[in-house]
């Protein structure tokens, strides 16, 4: 059986295990940039105490100064320009080249 020396190389590509492997570390450090250019997103907090849901019979049993209500809304804010350094940091790994091979 004889082959052409292009579709040698084509069966050395898809049959190489570093290539498939290097292939995948490529979509892994994409999807890393996009995690790292994300914003945090607020996030709305809420609490109460003493309230009878699953038994409104004990309403009566409870006095209403002791019920207790919360409410609250939280967001990260950050300083520094920290998601630029994350991300600048994300992008450098994807672009250092393989040991061995060229960028």
């Amino acid at each position: 059986m004889t082959i052409s020396l292009d579709d040698a190389i084509q069966m050395a590509l898809r049959h190489n295990h570093n290539l498939l492997a290097a292939r995948t570390t490529i979509q892994q450090s994409e999807a890393e940039e996009i995690t790292a250019n994300l914003r945090p997103n607020p996030v709305i907090l809420s609490d109460w105490q003493f309230l009878p849901i699953f038994q409104p019979s004990q309403s009566a049993r409870i006095p209403r100064q002791h019920r207790q209500f919360d409410l609250g809304v939280s967001y990260l804010f950050e300083r520094g320009k920290k998601r630029q350094h994350r991300l600048r940091a994300a992008k450098d790994l994807r672009r250092k080249p393989i040991a061995g091979g060229r960028q």
